[in-house]
């Protein structure tokens, strides 16, 4: 009887410390202001740092993670710093449009002799369920290549491949 009167206060001695516990937890939970969150302003990505983030292919999110521990490591205010997945994932979009387009003006098609190489290829489609035929299209010149377009065909005929590489140098132009 003993021990089951010191067990029995135990847990009560025990539930109204947690029952107290609770009641400070709520106390100092409704103490604290209702602070306006505050946006960060302060853009820290780079084209280079955009470029090694694609050349290591880490994902946004792992991104996130490496530029949180980084700008803290470094002592940066973080709630000052634009760093979520979707701004780094805007941000790389727009680094690859305007490498491609950087790119693009480059390589004038127009402006000189060129030699046009293609070669069908049997793939899955990205369903992966049937295979469909696949017509990569580059162009070179001076030891300079550039891949035009990568057309699916709708067959490995010759005239279906004349087609899509004459369409190709049309839209290239």
């Amino acid at each position: 009887m003993e021990v089951l009167d010191h067990v029995v206060n135990s847990e009560m001695l025990y539930s109204s410390s947690n029952s107290s516990r609770e009641c400070d937890d709520t106390e100092e939970f409704n103490e604290k202001p209702n602070l306006p969150q505050h946006r960060g302003r302060k853009n820290i990505l780079t084209d280079k740092l955009a470029a090694a983030f694609d050349r290591c292919r880490i994902s946004d999110r792992d991104a996130v993670h490496i530029l949180m521990a980084t700008a803290e490591s470094f002592g940066l205010d973080t709630s000052a710093l634009i760093i979520n997945k979707t701004s780094i994932n805007n941000f790389r979009k727009r680094f690859r449009e305007n490498r491609m387009k950087k790119i693009s003006s480059n390589f004038n098609l127009s402006a000189c002799p060129c030699t046009i190489h293609w070669d069908g290829k049997l793939l899955l489609s990205l369903s992966g369920y049937q295979l469909v035929e696949i017509l990569p299209i580059i162009v070179s010149n001076n030891n300079v290549e550039q891949l035009l377009d990568v057309p699916e065909t709708s067959s490995g005929s010759g005239q279906s491949q004349a087609a899509a590489v004459y369409a190709a140098l049309k839209n290239g132009v």
